[in-house]
């Protein structure tokens, strides 16, 4: 883990920006797209999001209700399961896009950690999604991380969010894997009610 230019923001720019954000999109979200009211961040949350909404109103009062900046590991000594959106100014292209994690625990000296490629599902949308593993050989908890999503390392990030990892907390644990258990009941449900076959088709945002 080393030192790594960050090319969009100083940190403080970006921790602001993400709270104020978060902040106004929840009072200014009538009648407007996700991709609009939470454009430039990426909500994080630690179940999987739906993969369709009845309305653009239900996603966004979604969104703002499992938005989430503090994440407890699955076990002993780390391993964290963040599951993401990130929300876009402009339509994704059919490429790899780099999410990058940075170390801000210190925002005046900010470590860089490590980057994987993501491939959104489809191109002409605004919204990507996804899961990440992070592993607690790379992150460690009661540390501050920030995640950008770029189309390289050399370019302004296009979306990105700040959020704390924690040590292992049975309580937590049991708080998340009943919110999981929720969702994918909900999720099973919806699929036995449309009597879907074998055919996969990309979620809908």
């Amino acid at each position: 883990m080393g030192t790594r230019q960050i090319t969009r923001l100083t940190i403080a720019a970006c921790v602001v920006g993400i709270a104020f954000a978060a902040v106004g999109s929840s009072v200014d979200a009538k009648g407007r797209k996700p991709a609009d009211v939470f454009k430039t961040s990426i909500i994080l949350a630690e179940s999987p999001f739906p993969p369709r909404f009845a309305s653009d109103a239900e996603m966004i009062k979604y969104v703002n209700r499992v938005d989430q900046k503090e994440f407890w590991a699955e076990k002993d000594g780390g391993d964290w399961v963040l599951f993401y959106m990130a929300f876009l100014e402009q339509p994704l292209e059919r490429r790899g896009y780099v999410v990058q994690f940075f170390d801000v625990t210190d925002p005046d000296a900010p470590l860089y950690v490590t980057e994987t490629t993501s491939w959104p599902a489809r191109s002409g949308v605004r919204i990507s999604a996804g899961e990440y593993s992070l592993s607690g050989t790379l992150f460690k908890p009661d540390k501050k991380y920030l995640m950008l999503f770029s189309r390289s390392t050399e370019e302004a990030a296009l979306a990105e969010a700040v959020f704390v990892l924690r040590g292992f907390d049975p309580a937590a644990a049991g708080r998340r894997e009943a919110k999981r258990r929720e969702v994918k009941e909900k999720a099973d449900s919806e699929r036995k009610k449309k009597n879907s076959k074998a055919t996969w088709t990309p979620p809908d945002w």
